[in-house]
């Protein structure tokens, strides 16, 4: 039996955004410290994080850049913590976000490593670790503060010792000078003593210092776990067999950070917070099969492929593959997905090149929020060549009024008139706003072309 040395395990205390247990809607104040500030739960990301009088800006644009501006925002989605420019540092703010629950993680499941003065296994020992040394530090004290009140009495004996041989040597004048002397040994001996308190009274004010500065240093690092546990975080996926990449995106459309999961060919993805990103193949140290030995292959199916006829089927190579093809295999779509909640008239910041000749057969948008009135969007291209001179040559692809169209309160567009459809090797196109809508968000266009 396996015996578990811990046994408090990590809550996740998250909603599943569902009918039956939906995110909840969050408006809280909260002040910025230190360029940011913390959320009490993870936000949703499709909600996104909402602040007056502040613009959040996208993930790609930050880490580019690595610049907020005094109006923007930027937004850790995996662990709820919002940044601001520097010069918003002690502002209050209103935030509107919808929460999708927290993680809590026992002090014993949090590991640290800190190589000099002390190693310990788990941020619980060390927390037990600083409680031990403050219990250590405050006996000492204790035992200071006795010594001082020890030395004190023996000050208070000393001094009584010289009031009595004043007195005799008021009365014994031959004696007088003995009395002296002895007076003024017992008043040195007063002042080594409290020499001696004074040094153990700043001997414990250092240790408070000292007590107060690990304990800072120990906050710091539980901070520093936390973040390094996001980014190492695995969680194993168990359901279907997945055989390529797309079989996963469509299948776990909700995944959390560290979520891992293994295509059929051993290809190992893992959800980082953005995309699933390709880790390894795990299959690469399996031996080949032979009729012996199962490798990537069972020794039986191995057998039956080396008695399958050389002109069993026909292998198609070049065009002869491609016209075998069946039609929707032919056809690429470009994608131009813009995620803003406002839209500027005229031309948009997005360009794409197309690397191949084909056709363009269809032409069709979504959007996340309609707008109250129509909003047209023209699709336009340019010859890699013009493009590259910085000629104007661009040429609108759909007929004038038949473009694409979202009429008020719909999600899709009509249908559109494709005027110019063929399409050349490394054409670029781009998007022409001719009417932005009020209140349209999240535009995403397809543009199918046969090849």
């Amino acid at each position: 039996m396996i015996r578990l040395k811990y046994f408090d395990t990590i809550r996740h205390l998250l909603r599943s955004g569902k009918a039956s247990d939906p995110y909840i809607l969050k408006v809280t104040q909260e002040k910025i410290i230190n360029n940011k500030l913390n959320l009490d739960e993870i936000p949703d990301p499709l909600y996104h994080v909402r602040i007056e009088d502040y613009v959040e800006i996208d993930e790609n644009i930050y880490y580019k850049t690595r610049e907020i501006k005094s109006n923007q925002f930027y937004v850790e989605y995996d662990n709820g913590v919002v940044y601001f420019n520097p010069t918003e540092d002690g502002k209050t703010v209103k935030i509107e976000y919808k929460g999708r629950g927290v993680l809590q993680f026992p002090a014993e499941r949090i590991w640290v490593h800190n190589p000099n003065p002390w190693v310990v296994d788990n941020l619980q020992e060390f927390i037990d670790f600083i409680f031990e040394k403050t219990q250590e530090i405050t006996e000492y004290i204790e035992y200071l503060k006795n010594l001082v009140k020890k030395k004190i009495d023996e000050m208070d004996i000393h001094i009584a010792i010289c009031k009595k041989q004043t007195d005799e040597c008021k009365k014994i004048s031959e004696d007088s000078l003995r009395v002296k002397k002895e007076t003024e040994q017992a008043r040195d001996k007063c002042i080594d003593t409290t020499n001696e308190s004074i040094v153990v009274t700043q001997g414990c004010i250092q240790a408070t210092k000292n007590c107060d500065e690990q304990t800072k240093i120990a906050k710091r690092e539980l901070e520093l776990l936390e973040i390094d546990r996001l980014h190492t975080k695995i969680q194993w996926l168990t359901g279907k067999d997945v055989k390529t990449l797309a079989e996963i995106e469509k299948m776990y459309p909700c995944s959390e950070v560290g979520d891992c999961v293994v295509t059929t060919n051993g290809e190992w993805y893992r959800w980082n917070g953005v995309k699933w990103q390709f880790i390894t193949n795990i299959t690469g140290g399996i031996t080949l099969a032979t009729e012996e030995i199962n490798g990537l292959l069972s020794k039986n199916d191995f057998v039956k492929l080396q008695d399958i006829e050389k002109n069993a089927q026909k292998n198609y190579v070049g065009e002869e593959a491609k016209n075998a093809l069946p039609f929707y295999v032919h056809t690429k779509t470009i994608v131009f997905e813009l995620p803003l909640n406002k839209f500027k008239q005229g031309v948009q910041d997005v360009f794409v090149k197309f690397p191949m000749n084909g056709q363009i057969t269809n032409i069709n948008a979504i959007c996340q929020k309609p707008s109250v009135d129509f909003t047209s969007i023209q699709v336009q291209k340019i010859k890699i060549t013009d493009f590259n001179k910085g000629l104007d040559n661009w040429i609108n692809i759909c007929e004038d009024n038949k473009e694409i169209i979202f009429d008020y309160g719909e999600y899709s567009s009509s249908k559109c008139s494709i005027l110019n459809n063929k399409v050349n090797k490394d054409d670029c196109f781009r998007l022409n706003f001719k009417h932005v809508g009020n209140g349209i968000e999240n535009i995403s266009v397809y543009i199918d072309i046969l090849i």
